[in-house]
C-alpha cells in the first residue's frame, strides 16, 4: 500500500509538470496567433507590445524547462520518464508492482521516435532558457509548434501508460479553469468590452459621481 502510495504521489507530481508546459505553451500559442483580434486590441488601445512580448517569452521558457523534465535522460531528473522507467526494474523501488514488458517497450519506443525532438528540446534548455551561452541565438526556432505539442501529446500517452498498466483506468487530462490562458482570455474581453464601449462606460460613471454627489 505505501509503494502504491508512493507511486501516486509520482505521478501527481509529473501529471501537474505536463499540464504546466500544457499550458504555459497555450499562452504562447495564443499570443502568436495572427488572426486573433487581440493584435489589434493591443494596437488601438496602444498597450505596450513589449508586455507581451515579455509574457510570451517566459511562458515559452517554462514549456521547455517544464517538458525537459519529463524527458531528461539523466538518471538525476527524478521525474523524466526514463527514470520512472528504471524503478520499475528487478530490485527497485516498484519491482512489486505489475508491468508489462510490453507497455515498457512501448514507452521505449515512443522515447526512441521523438530522439531527435528530445534532443532539440535539450539544447533550447541547456543553451537558451536554463542556461545562456554567448551563442543562445543560434539555437532559438530550433522546434517547431508542431513539434513541441507533439512532446506534450506524448507525454501524455507515456504517462497514461505508466497510469493505466498500475491503476487499471486512464487517466484523464482535463485542462483546470483559471489557467494563465483563461486569464489572458479574460483581460482581452475587458479591452474589447471598454474598447467599444468606452463612452458609454465613461457616462455611466459620471452620472454615478453626479448622483453621489448629489
Amino acid at each position: 500500500m505505501l509503494i502504491q502510495n508512493n507511486l501516486q504521489e509520482e505521478l501527481t507530481t509529473i501529471s501537474r509538470i505536463i499540464l504546466n508546459a500544457k499550458s504555459s505553451f497555450d499562452v504562447v500559442l495564443f499570443l502568436n496567433n495572427d488572426n486573433h483580434k487581440k493584435a489589434n486590441l493591443i494596437n488601438k488601445e496602444k498597450i505596450s507590445s513589449d508586455f507581451f512580448r515579455f509574457v510570451e517569452v517566459n511562458f515559452f521558457r517554462i514549456t521547455i524547462i517544464e517538458l525537459f523534465k519529463l524527458f531528461s535522460s539523466n538518471k538525476n531528473d527524478y521525474y523524466s520518464f526514463y527514470s520512472l522507467g528504471t524503478r520499475f526494474n528487478s530490485g527497485q523501488k516498484y519491482d512489486k508492482l505489475t508491468i508489462s514488458n510490453d507497455t515498457l517497450k512501448s514507452i521505449r519506443l515512443l522515447l526512441k521516435q521523438s530522439k531527435n525532438s528530445i534532443k532539440k528540446l535539450m539544447v533550447l534548455r541547456n543553451k537558451v532558457y536554463a542556461h545562456s551561452d554567448q551563442d543562445f541565438k543560434n539555437y532559438i526556432g530550433i522546434m517547431d509548434i508542431k513539434e513541441i505539442n507533439n512532446l506534450i501529446s506524448i507525454s501524455k500517452t507515456i504517462f497514461n501508460n505508466f497510469y493505466s498498466e498500475t491503476y487499471k483506468k486512464e487517466f484523464f487530462f482535463d485542462f483546470p479553469l483559471g489557467t494563465p490562458l483563461d486569464n489572458l482570455e479574460h483581460l482581452f474581453e475587458k479591452i474589447e468590452f471598454y474598447s467599444s464601449n468606452y463612452e458609454s462606460v465613461m457616462l455611466q460613471q459620471y452620472d454615478q459621481m453626479n448622483k453621489a454627489i448629489n
